[in-house]
Order: structure tokens, then C-alpha cells, then sequence
């Protein structure tokens, strides 16, 4: 049996999910709240199975063995409230008005059928198809630079080794979801029958009912 958890997450301080393709001295985040990290969250809750024995039967049910799924968690719309799912790559936006198209929906043997406006990829990552449009959202996203300084000189410095001057001081660029900003996942729980579902779900519900950090850069003021 399978039954599902919806769970609202809003972040209360900025967030880096880390995305792939950056350097050293920065860090792009994603624009949602990957399934991965509620995972994460949850493990070290319960603490280290290798270290805690009776922890382990619990840990390979909620954490390892695939009983429980932990979804995306996507931007919110902010009029409802509703959770938003990543849009289509066939979605299309009308330059001319704002009409939308899919363009998996036309079979292409006939040019008849074809749209005849000027059409763009949408701007919206997100969407909430409910209506005959479907309503667009972005994460907002920020950016900050950090400088690494000499704690008791408050700057940049620079240290002599073997004859030559080493300067100090990297810049690093960070992006980070905003805090603020909610976003809505799902909870995939297996069991034997229901009552067992239930158990799980009440369990995960009292591991996470207190905030939970997620993220890279805590001391920087990141992850909450």
C-alpha cells in the first residue's frame, strides 16, 4: 500500500541547494527544494546508525531501504497557495498576447493547425495548470559576494614564501533561494496495509515538526 505526505517548507534565511557547473570561489543553488535533502534532514535527526544500535531498524525503513520516498518540493503559487510543477518544455507563449500553447498537442502533418502567432519558451520555470492558462512562478533567487579577509586585520593580506609576495583575499559569489518564499512537496510512504502507512507517517511527522536546516554555509548565514 502507498498512501502520500503533502509538506509545506518556507525557508527563514537564504538557502543554497548547490546546482553542478561552478567553480571553487562559488556556488549557483537550484530554484527548488530537491526530495534529497528533506532525506538528509530527516537522517540526521535520527543520528548515526553506526554509532547508535537501536536506531538502525528505523533508519533503514525511513532513511535506506526505498519504504519511504522523499518528492521535490516545488515553488508555491502565492494567490492559492497550490504547489507548481516544472514547466513543459513544449509550453509556448504567444509574443502578441497572452495566449499559451503546447506544442505537443499539434501533430505537425498539417501547417493549418500550426499556430500562426510568433511564439517564445515561457519566462515562468514553474507552472500551475488549473484554468484554460496556466499561471506561471519563479523561485526568487539572490546573490551576495563574500571576501575573505584576515580576522584581526579586517582585510585582504598578503604572505612572503621563498622570496615572492602571496596575496590572499578571494572573492566568492554565492546564489541563494530567498528566504520567505514556501514550497510544497510530497512524502511517498509504503507499507504493508495502512495502519502501517500511518505509523510512518506520524513518525516522519515528529522527526520533522521542528525547523530543519538545509544546505551548504551554515555559519555563513545560510540553511535555515
Amino acid at each position: 500500500m502507498v498512501k502520500y505526505l503533502p509538506y509545506t517548507l518556507t525557508l527563514r534565511a537564504p538557502a543554497i541547494l548547490n546546482a553542478a557547473g561552478r567553480g571553487s570561489t562559488s556556488a549557483a543553488t537550484m530554484d527548488y527544494i530537491p526530495g534529497s535533502a528533506i532525506r538528509g534532514a530527516l537522517a540526521a535527526r535520527l543520528g548515526d546508525p553506526d554509532t547508535q544500535e537501536e536506531i538502525r531498524p528505523e533508519f533503514q525503513t525511513l532513511v535506506l531501504d526505498g519504504s519511504v520516498r522523499y518528492l521535490h518540493a516545488y515553488p508555491l503559487n502565492r494567490l492559492d497557495r497550490r504547489r507548481t510543477l516544472p514547466a513543459l518544455l513544449s509550453l509556448r507563449s504567444s509574443r502578441d498576447s497572452d495566449t499559451c500553447y503546447d506544442l505537443a498537442a499539434f501533430e505537425g502533418e498539417s501547417q493549418e493547425t500550426w499556430p500562426k502567432e510568433s511564439l517564445s519558451p515561457l519566462s515562468w520555470h514553474y507552472v500551475l495548470i488549473t484554468a484554460a492558462e496556466p499561471v506561471g512562478v519563479n523561485a526568487e533567487i539572490g546573490s551576495r559576494i563574500h571576501h575573505q579577509r584576515d580576522r584581526q586585520r579586517g582585510r585582504a593580506w598578503t604572505e612572503r614564501q621563498n622570496g615572492r609576495e602571496i596575496p590572499h583575499g578571494t572573492l566568492f559569489s554565492y546564489e541563494f533561494l530567498k528566504p520567505g518564499q514556501s514550497f510544497g512537496g510530497f512524502i511517498q510512504v509504503f507499507g504493508a496495509d495502512e495502519q502501517q502507512c500511518e505509523q510512518r507517517i506520524n513518525r516522519i511527522k515528529e522527526i520533522l515538526s521542528v525547523p530543519i536546516h538545509l544546505g551548504r554555509s551554515r555559519r555563513a548565514g545560510y540553511g535555515g
